[in-house]
């Protein structure tokens, strides 16, 4: 029962180049918890989903801005923000959906 979540991750550029998936994030997101993601990876889901606010470094300054952002927002618009960041983690996270992209990438080869 969260208003908020804040994905706290250290950027690693050689790691998050390829992109993240802590299953905290997807957990959030699914739930319909905004978050703030302070970090920079290629295609994160919190950017991807428009489930919440990405600041590019963990910055205190930026990272508070994005939380008032989120604080200032209306109950209806960041409802409508979540239903959308819901249904972009559910489909591109469900299983069948990574297995396909799997074999795909397979067969590629």
């Amino acid at each position: 029962h969260a208003d908020a979540a804040y994905g706290g991750l250290r950027a690693f550029d050689a790691v998050f180049q390829y992109g993240i998936s802590p299953n905290k994030l997807l957990d959030y997101l699914i739930e319909g918890v905004p978050v703030v993601l302070p970090t920079k990876a290629y295609k994160d889901p919190v950017t991807q989903s428009g489930g919440g606010i990405c600041v590019p470094d963990s910055d205190p300054e930026k990272v508070a801005a994005a939380i008032l952002t989120l604080a200032q927002m209306s109950a209806a618009d960041r409802a409508a923000m979540m239903e959308k960041a819901k249904a972009y983690i559910a489909h591109e996270f469900d299983y069948g959906v990574i297995a396909g992209r799997y074999l795909a990438a397979l067969r590629e080869l």
